[in-house]
């Protein structure tokens, strides 16, 4: 089985637990950011194959954060979560090189096929 290199940013520290008690196997490495200043700085250091990010999240929001992460690895695979899905957003999304958006909170399942395709 591949494995595959997540990045989960979120600024709620108990979504990012729970995520951490589905992917804790799985041949999956799972890194944490809670802030997208902090995803930037692990981006820069490693390579993924996915990234979830929140949208809105204190200083730099899930859009700024899509497009720093596109310039740095532009064959990463970006899925917004929030809670404000409209089309407008959705317009913003693509143009920021995010592939999916997912309304929060999601279920566990859809978090699962977002990791594993």
């Amino acid at each position: 089985m591949e494995k595959r290199n997540i990045l989960i940013v979120d600024d709620d520290e108990n979504y990012l637990r729970l995520v951490a008690s589905i992917f804790g196997h799985d041949g999956i490495h799972i890194c944490y950011a809670m802030s997208g200043e902090e995803a930037v700085g692990i981006l820069k250091e490693n390579c993924f194959s996915t990234m979830i990010t929140d949208l809105n999240m204190p200083g730099m929001d899930g859009f700024e954060l899509a497009m720093i992460a596109k310039e740095l690895s532009p064959d990463i695979e970006i899925v917004l979560i929030t809670g404000d899905i409209s089309p407008h957003l959705s317009r913003l999304a693509a143009q920021a090189g995010i592939s999916r958006v997912v309304t929060k909170p999601c279920e566990v399942e859809q978090i699962q096929k977002i990791v594993w395709g």
